[in-house]
């Protein structure tokens, strides 16, 4: 069933606002703090999305994943276009090897915000275990059309995808991936991976056919 559509002053009205004291408390990190007055919150009010991110975070970042899901959940319920909390919920199922739970989260983020190429490649590579090559490439392909950033994690996800069937497509994905990122440690990382799957998968002296002239 499609999420309807709602205006940009109905979606910050449905977020609301935490207090400022809440907000000062949440990114100082002082979570034991923070805690009860997003319960406080919560007990007036149980469909605060705010406030249900808040423990979902700091949850999350205490490693009690599940309880972050939880309210992760609860609060793409009450917002389903609050797209940042796909996002989150879906590292959060990653974390407890909940694969099916993260590409649940990451396709609903993705509806939102197609444009994250790091997200279409985790999508891309659990299709991948899930359905198959030819159901990953389709993703990709569609990634390839609505990403604006993080390109290269596109033709990384192609690559590591080709490896072993196909290291010729593979090694032009790692080209790809190389020439569109602009992180200097990234390119570094795949000039590493193009020499491997150099050395490793092609054979060049097959693919030039000087084997068989020196059999000859």
């Amino acid at each position: 069933m499609p999420i309807p559509q709602i205006t940009d002053e109905q979606f910050v009205a449905k977020l609301g606002k935490m207090p400022k004291k809440v907000r000062v408390l949440f990114n100082e990190m002082k979570y034991d703090e923070c805690i009860p007055e997003c319960e406080k919150i919560l007990s007036k009010n149980p469909r605060s999305v705010l406030a249900l991110t808040y423990l979902g975070v700091i949850y999350d970042d205490r490693k009690e994943y599940k309880k972050a899901i939880s309210y992760f959940d609860q609060a793409a319920a009450e917002l389903p276009q609050f797209f940042l909390v796909h996002y989150l919920n879906g590292f959060a199922h990653s974390e407890i090897d909940d694969f099916r739970g993260t590409k649940k989260s990451f396709l609903k983020y993705l509806e939102f915000n197609g444009s994250d190429g790091r997200v279409w490649s985790i999508v891309a590579q659990q299709e991948n275990i899930e359905t198959g090559r030819i159901r990953a490439m389709q993703v990709l392909g569609e990634a390839e059309r609505r990403a604006t950033k993080n390109k290269d994690r596109i033709h990384e996800a192609r690559a590591r995808i080709l490896r072993r069937s196909d290291p010729d497509a593979a090694l032009l994905a790692y080209l790809e991936a190389q020439k569109t990122t602009e992180e200097k440690t990234q390119k570094e990382k795949y000039s590493k991976n193009i020499y491997d799957l150099i050395l490793k998968h092609i054979d060049p002296l097959k693919r030039t056919g000087i084997n068989g002239l020196w059999k000859k």
